[in-house]
Parts: C-alpha cells; structure tokens; sequence
C-alpha cells in the first residue's frame, strides 16, 4: 500500500503527497521539505517575534530556532494554508524512513514561464531581486520593461498590463486587497515567498535588441 499514517495532513490540490518532515532535537526542531515541486517553498514565522521568518526550498533540511512557529505552504490555487509547530524541550527517537510508491500529483493550476501574466510577475519582483529594493514598479513603468521584451513587445498599454496583473491578482489568492499598489505588493510578496519567481526568471527581461 501506498497510505502509511502521517501527524499533519493538509489536503489541497498542489501539494505533495509527502510535503516535508518534522524532526525534534533537544533545543530546536528540523524542517525538511519533500517536495519535487521547484515552487513549493515552505515560509517559517517565528509566532513570538516581530516579522521574523525565512524560507526552505524543496530539498533544503533546516532547523527551526523559534519554540513557537507558523509554517505556510502553498496551494495549486493560490491559497496559503499554514499550520503551527511548538517545539518540544527534550529529544525523541530516530524517526523511520519514508517509503512511498507512486507520484505526487502536480498542480493543478500552474503559472506558465512563457506566458505575459508570469512576464509581469517576474517585472515586479525584479528591484527585489537585483537591487534588495522594497519599491513597486509602477504600471508606466511596468509598462516600458515589458515592451523592451521579446513576450512583451506588443503590450501597448497601461489598461493590458492592468489586466495581467489582475489575472495574477485571482490565480495567486489575492483578490482581498483594495488598492492596485497593495496588490501589486502582495504579488511581490507572494511570488518571491514561495519561490514561484526566482534569479534565473530575470533572463525573461532581457531586451529583444540584446537577444
């Protein structure tokens, strides 16, 4: 059989049959995330600090230092669901390996890398990611490095990329925010949270004339 009992189950489309694993040791906790998945980054808040937090790509074994935790994950629609983690003062035994037969599902709702939608995603978060810089890119501006582009040359106005980022808006679960700059924001957040757009993306900006 393929089922063997598991102490956390989180059951939304997107995320891997065996999503990660939790090993107590005596003054802190690991986080092994198990996933296949090149986005599925688990976020790790530390619940008693101030904005505390950090991430573990797929593959990645990290301890956790915070006794009281939130760890989030993402779903294939965009939903961050999250569960808690107190760790415990003294060390357990040695927990068995996993054996499973069969594959993880994939999303069911991916972001296309060759799409405009993910070109804009990827335009946002690019001061973040070359520069460290919290500013968000306004849409004229937005606008003007989509154009230069070999996916985005034919975007002729601000009204299009308004409309991809609205699409984002819906597919990554973030249709509570009012304000276009708050949205804009939370997509940034999201993206690179999650690892849904990383180093490697910015290649998709380079300008047609240098390709």
């Amino acid at each position: 059989s393929d089922t063997f009992r598991v102490d956390i189950r989180i059951d939304r489309p997107g995320i891997s049959r065996v999503a990660g694993r939790i090993e107590v040791v005596d003054s802190y906790w690991l986080l092994t995330n198990l996933s296949s998945r090149t986005t599925a980054t688990y976020v790790v808040h530390n619940d008693e600090g101030r904005g505390e937090h950090f991430t573990i790509r797929p593959g990645e074994r990290l301890p956790v230092p915070f006794a009281s935790s939130r760890v989030e994950l993402l779903s294939a629609e965009g939903e961050v669901v999250d569960f808690k983690v107190f760790a415990m003062r003294r060390p357990l035994a040695t927990i068995p390996e996993v054996t499973v037969t069969g594959r993880t599902a994939d999303p069911i709702r991916p972001l296309d890398p060759t799409t405009k939608h993910f070109l804009v995603l990827v335009a946002l978060c690019e001061p973040r990611l070359v520069y460290g810089s919290a500013a968000i890119p306004t849409i004229p501006g937005l606008l003007r490095t989509l154009r230069r582009t070999a996916t985005g040359q034919d975007l002729a106005t601000t009204a299009a990329v308004n409309y991809h980022i609205e699409y984002l808006v819906e597919r990554l679960g973030l249709k509570g925010y009012g304000e276009l700059e708050d949205r804009r924001a939370a997509l940034i957040g999201r993206a690179l949270w999650f690892g849904i757009v990383r180093e490697e993306h910015l290649a998709l900006l380079t300008p047609v004339d240098t390709l």
